[in-house]
């Protein structure tokens, strides 16, 4: 199989989530850290592309809480999604792997990437306006 048939090719030969984020591998590398390991760090991401409208806010925090990060998403009015989110390292550069997917509905055209100063105060993940 060609890998440059174009979008259909690179769907059969992308798979959707990273083999090594998925479901208990991924629980077991997040508690096998340790606490040292575990400072928080905080990242604000700007998600691009087809992301409005189509379940993204919904999908990151499902994906952040499954991670055990908190801070918040909300739509911007240009049309892109800003994340702010904290926690350890791994679990963030998780999220970023699982932002440049998206939900299905979605078509992620770049995601961008800066430091933020964590909160500490912060405990949830939520939608914000």
């Amino acid at each position: 199989m060609s890998t440059s048939g174009g979008l259909f090719a690179q769907a059969l030969v992308r798979p959707r989530m990273p083999l090594h984020v998925q479901g208990p591998r991924l629980t077991a590398l997040l508690s096998l850290r340790s606490q040292e390991d575990r400072t928080m760090t905080a990242r604000r991401f700007v998600v691009s592309g087809r992301v409005q409208g189509v379940g993204f806010r919904w999908f990151i925090v499902r994906e952040a809480e499954r991670l055990g990060l908190t801070g918040w998403t909300r739509n911007l009015p240009d049309g892109r999604v800003e994340v702010v989110a904290q926690g350890d390292t791994l679990a963030l550069e998780t999220l970023a792997a699982q932002l440049a997917e998206g939900p299905p509905a979605a078509l992620v055209g770049r995601v961008d990437s800066s430091e933020e100063p964590p909160d500490p105060r912060r405990r949830t993940f939520d939608v914000t306006h």
